[in-house]
This record gives C-alpha cells, structure tokens and sequence, in this order.
C-alpha cells in the first residue's frame, strides 16, 4: 500500500515540476553539490556531525526560518551557527523524511550572490511511530478538548474549537495513515574564498483557505 500511494504521489509532483531544459553552468554544479550535502544531512540524520555539517554548509551569520515560530527570535527564526546546531540536530531527531528534488532546483547567480528555490516533501509512516499513531493523535486532541472545555469560552465558541479540532485529527487519518506533506525551501548563497555558503534558508508550507496561525483579541 506504501509502495503504491507514493508511485501515485511521485507522478502527480513529476508532472508538476519545471524540468530544467540547459546544461547547468560551473558555479551552479557547485552550488548543486552543496545541496546534495544538505540533502545528505537528512537522510543520514547522523546528530554527532551536525555540527561539522553546518560549518560546512552555511556562513557564520546564517539565517533560518522553519515552519513553526510565529515571531523573530523564536526556536526556528534565529541567526547564526548555534541556532542552526539546534534547529537541525531537532529536525534530524523528530521530523520526518525529507526529499529535495534537486534535478528540479531553480537556481539564479548574480557575481557572488545566488538565490535558489527547491520543491520538497516531508513524510511520515505514522503507523511506525509511537507518538505519531492515529490513536496518539486521538489521546492528544482529547488532551487539547480537556483544555478547551477549561478555558470557560462562551458555550459556541468552545464547542466549535472542540469540533475544529477532532474533525481534523479524524480528516487527516482517515485519508492516510502515511502523511506526505510538499514543502517549499528557499536559499540564499554568498560565495566567500572560493566557496559557496548557505546565508539564508527559509522552509515554508503552501497555504490554501483559512491559515493555521492567526491572531485573536481574547
């Protein structure tokens, strides 16, 4: 069943990604070859190199924004080395699988500065993880519902959080227990000695109808 829902999933991104028509330059294979290193990170998922990998990747001053933190300053939009330590060592021991497809990599360089964007997945068996099963999950949304129900929200307004809640644990596993998520990654390069080094990246979600994060007066 594995097998089949990610053929189907290869085909329907395959038909949707920009083939690349010209031979890459020089300096593209380089900068390519520095993100099969990024790419090599997650699939090892080795936390005694994290840091060597950082150092070799990305500049003293990276910056990163992951998916989570609303506000600069939180655990996944901070600058420098011992952010970045922190940040991926977390991602290689709690996130789920990720794919960059590299082939598809839309990369523009202007002298020393190169900007690319990359279409990625990340993927999680939720049946081969503990905390991530359908029953978890379930455990979890009725542990948020306790907290809801303690909040003293007028009477609509808790019982429609209640059911936003459980109708989107039971939504999500109900159309696969195996959850492939498309990803958009964005990076900055700077090239300092010869070498071309991570300045920024920024991992994002596509969005499409209400948002998941928004600000309320209460």
């Amino acid at each position: 069943m594995f097998e089949d829902e990610t053929s189907k999933i290869e085909k329907l991104i395959s038909e949707n990604l920009k083939q690349i028509e010209t031979e890459r330059s020089t300096e593209e294979k380089q900068i390519l070859r520095k993100l099969q290193y990024f790419q090599e990170g997650y699939l090892l998922r080795d936390i005694t190199r994290v840091e060597n990998w950082v150092k070799e990747l990305m500049d003293e001053e990276v910056q990163i924004i992951g998916t989570n933190s609303v506000f600069p300053g939180e655990f996944e939009w901070r600058s420098g080395y011992k952010a970045a330590y922190e940040l991926f060592e977390n991602d290689w021991k709690n996130w789920g699988s990720v794919k960059l497809y590299l082939e598809n990599a839309d990369i523009s360089i202007d002298n020393e500065t190169a900007w690319v964007m990359i279409f990625a997945t990340v993927t999680r068996d939720t049946t081969k993880e503990k905390n991530r099963t359908f029953e978890a999950s379930k455990l979890r949304s009725l542990s948020r519902i306790k907290e809801i129900c303690d909040k003293n929200l007028p009477s609509s307004r808790a019982l429609y959080e209640i059911i936003n809640d459980a109708s989107s644990v039971l939504v999500q596993y109900e159309r696969s227990e195996i959850f492939v998520w498309p990803i958009r990654i964005t990076l900055g390069f700077l090239k300092k000695k010869n070498n071309w080094l991570i300045k920024q990246i920024h991992f994002s979600w596509p969005g499409r109808g209400f948002q998941a994060v928004r600000f309320l007066s209460d």
